[in-house]
């Protein structure tokens, strides 16, 4: 499982936790090389394929309730979405501030010119590898407590959790104006994906891992 919560689940069907093994998501660190973010400049990001059901939930979610909130006090902000299947989410009105780019060929780019990354998941399983490039690239993150369910974060040490819509306005309004909490936090993820994250520390798990469980059936 990529998360102790699935595993917890799947060992309570089968009644021996040595049958399930947690191995989280991670994320390439060279591919997404730390570039810190200097003075913000009012970008946010939204990152998401429409062929997931949560994640047309989050966007309908995001524009209706939380964006409107951003703009009414801080109007020069902007949102970018950028996905797959985006035609599913455009029923919603145009929101002045907001422009959809779906297909694009790298999410790179984006991370780079972004000032943030909103992720307003409400349901949903596993574990979002989108926060974790973020992270690893220096993009910090306003977060909903299920979008970063399974990834050992804090809220204030390595992203923002906010899980009603004026928290997660608010959220986004702190992190845009103090420049010295998202240095912080940028700094304390990318330590995290370091030390607990990236795909060669998991592959040597995993491989540690399918050890043991040959040595059991042996």
């Amino acid at each position: 499982t990529v998360s102790e919560l699935e595993r917890g689940v799947i060992t309570s069907y089968l009644g021996d936790p040595g049958k399930v093994v947690g191995i989280s998501n991670g994320v390439d660190l060279e591919r997404f090389e730390f570039l810190p973010k200097g003075r913000a400049q009012g970008q946010m990001l939204f990152l998401a394929g429409m062929d997931y059901i949560p994640n047309i939930d989050s966007a309908h979610y995001f524009l209706q309730e939380i964006f409107p909130l951003i703009r009414s006090k801080m109007p020069e902000v902007r949102l970018e979405i950028v996905g797959k299947e985006l035609w599913k989410i455009h029923d919603q009105p145009s929101f002045k501030g907001a422009r959809f780019h779906q297909n694009v060929p790298d999410v790179l780019p984006w991370f780079r010119s972004s000032d943030l990354l909103v992720v307003p998941l409400r349901y949903g399983a596993g574990t979002r590898i989108k926060i974790l490039e973020a992270m690893a690239a220096g993009l910090p993150v306003v977060t909903t407590s299920k979008g970063c369910e399974g990834i050992d974060v804090r809220h204030g040490e390595h992203l923002m959790i906010a899980d009603s819509p004026a928290e997660f306005a608010a959220a986004v309004g702190t992190l845009i104006e103090s420049e010295a909490l998202r240095k912080s936090l940028i700094r304390n993820a990318r330590r995290l994906v370091e030390e607990r994250y990236s795909w060669q520390g998991l592959v040597n798990r995993m491989q540690a891992e399918f050890q043991n469980l040959r040595g059991r059936q042996e």
